[in-house]
């Protein structure tokens, strides 16, 4: 059994960003979270990871400790996938076309990072399960329900066999691979939009496998057509779902994760 990672950096400005890293459960994974718990502990320590929080660390003790991070990441994971995705176009193509959900380009992200996992999974013949960053209720239902209805309509029979469990999330300071997470797209998107040397020669030291997409204006066009020779119907919004309609999709899955609250 494999295990995604998911995480994504630049939401809310211009260039959106979503990364994933992929590995066995066992032993990779397990693995890399002794060998990553192992650098944060390394002095000068720190309680967890974030490229954006420096902990009280130098400029120079953040990059070494990324530099050693990014070894557990070469040494550990099989394979990285990333989506480049422009905001701007994004939003002025798409938005009011299917519905509020897609009118955010999270939710694509997300999804479309988890279509391109198991269509390049190391392991043909295996399964992949998908582990998110902490998200708000209605973001994360979401994304179960586009995941169902993927699973469930996949066109490609091996891709289909190859999706795993419902996804799940988690806090990235509980689960260390979140954390890799978290560093591979925030040096990505440093790299791409604030086109930062140090991010893309660091990004060059991961010995992985690996995909990135670029979703910018041509391509978003090219996406958009391919959808609405699908839907012909899809420009007109006539099928756009607003809020009041999603509410009432997601009440049922949002009343069970209620009660499983509960239960805890």
């Amino acid at each position: 059994m494999h295990i995604q990672h998911v995480d994504e950096s630049g939401k809310g400005g211009p260039i959106l960003v979503v990364g994933s890293l992929t590995a066995k459960a066992d032993p990779n994974w397990l693995d890399f979270s002794v060998a990553w718990d192992t650098v944060l502990k390394t002095k000068p320590a720190i309680p967890h990871f974030h490229l954006r929080d420096q902990q009280g660390l130098s400029d120079a003790e953040h990059w070494r400790k990324i530099d050693a991070l990014i070894g557990v990441i070469t040494r550990h994971v099989e394979r990285a996938d990333v989506l480049v995705l422009h905001v701007e176009p994004y939003k002025r193509l798409f938005s009011g076309k299917i519905g509020v959900i897609y009118d955010n380009p999270l939710h694509q992200g997300y999804i479309s990072i988890i279509q391109q996992c198991a269509l390049e999974l190391p392991d043909p013949d295996g399964r992949v399960d998908t582990i998110f960053d902490d998200m708000d209720d209605t973001q994360y239902l979401e994304l179960l329900s586009a995941y169902r209805t993927f699973k469930a309509e996949c066109p490609n029979p091996a891709v289909k066999a190859r999706l795993g469990a419902d996804p799940i999330r988690r806090s990235d300071e509980e689960v260390l691979p979140l954390q890799a997470a978290d560093l591979f797209a925030g040096l990505m998107r440093r790299a791409y939009e604030e086109d930062d040397a140090t991010a893309l020669a660091t990004l060059r030291k991961m010995g992985i496998p690996s995909r990135g997409m670029v979703w910018d204006e041509a391509k978003l066009q090219e996406l958009l057509s391919r959808s609405e020779a699908r839907a012909p119907n899809l420009g007109t919004g006539l099928f756009y779902e607003e809020r009041k309609a999603r509410s009432k999709r997601l009440a049922p899955d949002r009343a069970l994760l209620k009660r499983e609250r509960g239960k805890r």
